[in-house]
């Protein structure tokens, strides 16, 4: 830390409240100063007070001000992603606290891509409330680019995703399933009934895609390419919402290729069918990362009721 970044930390930790960085994120948020007023529950001047006073402890220009309301300038867009951090790191905090003081058998902070929370969660997660009401699970889905951030941040304490080809140091992941890319379609569609499906009549449905740069996209445009899939058959609505997704399946007639994990608990409610193709690509293995050796009990417990419940899962199937 240079000395002009000490100067400012000491500042901080002296003078600066966590009201302060909850204003300064309603700020940014809502772009007026009597919308962030009414949001925090303080007056207007109450909330043109804490701003004077964090530009101060700054010595810096916060947000520029004018008929419509304010504008953040580039230093409060860099600080306002510390200042949620902080008020995030509180919430677990209260939680924690809450916890001990209601005296629970504990707290889990675990994080969750989508394939992780459809294939991982979904299927294990109702047991294990029902088995161990008093550990208390908190459950977020990953809407990082990288997911690895949260363990750097530490903001969980189990991340469920794909197994990588490197654990972060001090992490270990645990294997739970298999997944692959595959050909998914509503219950209802003609080719649902097929045991298996050619890639000439995959060419004839119309597609749902996924995010340009995703692995699931790349393997469709290869598949598609070789093929000699029409574009013209390609939706114009790409969403990274999974229930929106299922909605353009069941009422548009669409197809997708995504991982079965993701697809899988509408597969299970009967809504969507996954189709045996040449389409169908393997992915790594669904799994978590943690650390077991830092790992408190609630948390051990959890980690080792997700392992016997996927190898129980893998013997039933074989």
């Amino acid at each position: 830390m240079n000395r002009e970044s000490q100067v400012l930390f000491n500042r901080f930790t002296a003078k600066a409240k966590f009201r302060h960085m909850l204003v300064l994120v309603r700020l940014v948020e809502l772009g007026s100063m009597k919308r962030a007023a009414e949001a925090v529950g303080v007056s207007q001047p109450a909330v043109s007070l804490m701003l004077s006073e964090l530009e101060k402890l700054l010595g810096a220009r916060l947000f520029l001000r004018h008929a419509r309301g304010v504008e953040p300038t580039r230093v409060a867009l860099e600080l306002v992603a510390v200042a949620r951090r902080v008020i995030a790191a509180l919430g677990d905090g209260s939680e924690i606290i809450a916890n001990l003081m209601n005296e629970t058998d504990g707290y889990v902070r675990v994080a969750a891509t989508p394939a992780a929370v459809g294939g991982l969660l979904y299927p294990f997660l109702p047991g294990f409330a029902v088995r161990y009401p008093r550990i208390h699970v908190e459950v977020n889905e990953v809407t990082l680019a990288n997911p690895l951030d949260l363990i750097t941040d530490d903001r969980c304490d189990v991340l469920c995703m794909r197994e990588l080809p490197v654990a972060p140091e001090g992490w270990s992941f645990e294997s739970c399933r298999e997944d692959a890319l595959m050909v998914i379609c509503g219950a209802d569609n003609p080719i649902a009934r097929r045991d298996r499906v050619s890639l000439a009549e995959l060419g004839r449905q119309r597609w749902l895609l996924t995010r340009t740069g995703s692995v699931a996209r790349q393997h469709f445009e290869a598949v598609a390419e070789q093929a000699n899939w029409p574009v013209e058959m390609r939706c114009g609505v790409i969403t990274h919402t999974p229930s929106l997704t299922l909605e353009l399946m069941l009422q548009g007639g669409f197809v997708t290729l995504i991982p079965h994990s993701v697809a899988l608990p509408w597969i299970r409610a009967g809504q969507a069918r996954a189709v045996e193709s040449d389409a169908s690509l393997a992915l790594p293995a669904l799994g978590f990362l943690h650390r077991a050796s830092a790992d408190n009990r609630a948390t051990r417990t959890f980690a080792d009721e997700v392992v016997a419940y996927f190898r129980e899962a893998s013997r039933e199937e074989s």
